[in-house]
């Protein structure tokens, strides 16, 4: 994650109003650096569908890794109250990242667990895309990929 950190989101949930004040400002500014970065990403038509797909606070169905001698495939499929979303990604890696040691205790189960994503961003990687997710329990999921294929069906 890039725009919106664990470290950010646990400043913004802090106790301490000056510190949450202050994530608020830089949430905001991150917000619109993000904004920003989206609008010089030059991106085909399944990059936007992903972008455009905003996976803030669903719940990871199914994730699939599926690999041969030529590619890597990788096949979440994520739930919204009202929609199904299959992503089929054509994967350069896939990196897991630990989450900060304050997280349990920042949070203490209000944000969920490793199965929910609380909030996701695409930018540009070195040879594709990335596609990173921040999971309700602090973890950060890095998707590099060239390609992806986005599918929803209404529930």
């Amino acid at each position: 994650m890039h725009y919106f950190t664990p470290e950010l989101l646990m400043a913004y949930n802090s106790s301490d109003d000056k510190i949450a004040q202050d994530a608020d400002t830089q949430w905001e500014n991150a917000l619109l650096a993000y904004r920003e970065q989206l609008t010089t990403l030059t991106c085909y038509e399944d990059v936007t569908s992903l972008v455009s797909l905003d996976l803030h606070d669903v719940r990871m169905q199914e994730w699939d890794l599926i690999t041969d001698s030529l590619t890597a495939r990788l096949s979440a499929s994520f739930l919204h109250p009202q929609t199904q979303i299959n992503i089929l990604y054509t994967c350069i890696a896939v990196s897991w990242f630990p989450a900060p040691e304050e997280w349990l205790q920042a949070f203490d189960g209000i944000v969920g667990s490793g199965d929910v994503v609380i909030y996701d961003e695409v930018g540009v990687g070195q040879h594709g895309y990335i596609h990173s997710l921040l999971m309700g329990d602090g973890k950060v999921c890095e998707i590099h990929f060239n390609s992806c294929q986005v599918r929803q069906v209404a529930l």
